[in-house]
This record gives structure tokens, sequence and C-alpha cells, in this order.
């Protein structure tokens, strides 16, 4: 059934201009598969294919235009009837056409190149290694140091107490140092898991420059339990 309807080709023109291009080829696929001996729609697709730098599908529906395709789209088209795995006796209807519009030297000279692409070996897919997450050490660093200093404090005032009464600024700086540390790991562990979402830009560890902040947090702290 020939459905070569003028309006249709106009409209799939109206909807390439409009950059509807998808829209565009399916139409003119349409009047194809409607009509498959339709060159003149034949090469209009094929042109569009090659308008958007797609070599493969411009030669599948301009091979049966003379002299139109070429060297390249026709090795493209190749590679595509490889790659889809079309076999020998398929491949006329893979392309939609006829003896008439392609002949049986053409369609041998294009299933040797596709078994060119068939026989090659496919490349193995090599996955980089992957780098361990050492992301999680920042707040375990200082959780321990925080334990630590909480030890070393407890040793520290229970020494003291032994030969005398404990000042009692020293045991706040005891109590405040270990609190400080913790703090400073809960809140490495909400800037890592923000940059694990991605709500920071920074990696897993910046988080270690939560540190220095810490021991300067501490300081004042220090400083501030002392003088009053």
């Amino acid at each position: 059934m020939h459905v070569n309807n003028p309006a249709l080709l106009d409209r799939a023109d109206e909807l390439w201009a409009e950059g509807r291009h998808q829209r565009a080829l399916q139409q003119l696929r349409a009047l194809i598969d409607g009509d498959p001996s339709q060159l003149d729609v034949r090469g209009r697709l094929a042109e569009r294919y090659r308008e958007l730098g797609n070599p493969d599908h411009a030669g599948r529906w301009g091979i049966s235009i003379e002299g139109w395709t070429t060297e390249l789209e026709r090795d493209r088209l190749a590679r595509l009837i490889a790659a889809r795995r079309v076999p020998s006796s398929g491949i006329r209807e893979f392309l939609r056409v006829t003896p008439d519009q392609v002949s049986d030297d053409a369609i041998a000279e294009i299933e040797t190149a596709a078994e060119t692409y068939r026989n090659r070996p496919r490349r193995t897919k090599v996955t980089p290694p992957v780098e361990p997450d050492t992301s999680s050490e920042a707040p375990l660093n200082f959780t321990l140091l925080a334990i630590l200093a909480s030890l070393l404090g407890a040793y520290l005032v229970s020494a003291l107490a032994t030969f005398w009464e404990a000042p009692p600024v020293l045991a706040r700086i005891t109590l405040l140092v270990p609190v400080i540390l913790v703090a400073c790991a809960i809140l490495s562990c909400a800037i890592i898991e923000a940059a694990k979402r991605r709500f920071l830009v920074m990696s897993g560890w910046l988080a270690f420059a939560v540190l220095p902040l810490g021991i300067v947090a501490a300081a004042c702290v220090t400083g501030w339990v002392v003088a009053a």
C-alpha cells in the first residue's frame, strides 16, 4: 500500500524544525513501514540521521539509494548489524529492502563486513580497584583521644588527691576536655555523612581538620575555667 502522503511528510518536516527530532524520525519510519519502496522517504530519513551525526542508521536507511552512502556509513551499518546480532538471512528484513532496491552482491558485501565485527574479540571491562574508605577514622581518633584524656585526667586527680586535695580547676579541666573531644567526634561524623550525601563538596579526610579546632576550643575553655 502506498502511503506517501505529502501532508505526513510536511508534518515530519515541521516536527524536525521544532526540534522534536525523535517524533520526526518516528513519523518517517512509520511511512516506510507502510511502504518500504518509497526511496524519497528513505532518503529523507537517512539524511536526518546524517544531520544528527548517526552514520550507522544513515547507512541503514540510505543503503537502498545507489551512491548515496559514504564508506564510513556502510562500515557503521555493518557494525550495527553485528551488534544487533542480525543473521545473514535477516539482513534484508532488517534493512527493509527488496532485491530490486539492494542487490544480492551489496547484501553479501555488508554481510562480509559485519562478519568481521562479529569475529572481533570483545573488550573486557576492567574495574578499577576501590580505594579503602578511611573517612571513619576521624571519629574513632577523637573517641580514643577522649577516652585517653579521661583516663589521664582521672589518674592525675587521683594521684594528687593521695597527697593533698585536688584543685577544683583541675577537676573541671579533666571533665571538660573529654567532653570537647567527644563533641568533635560527633561533629566529624556529621561532616563525613554530609560529604557522602554530597551536601558538602568535600572528602571525608577533611574531617581531620576538626581536631585542631577541638584543641583550640579546649584551650579556650580551659583558660576561661582557670580565670573563673
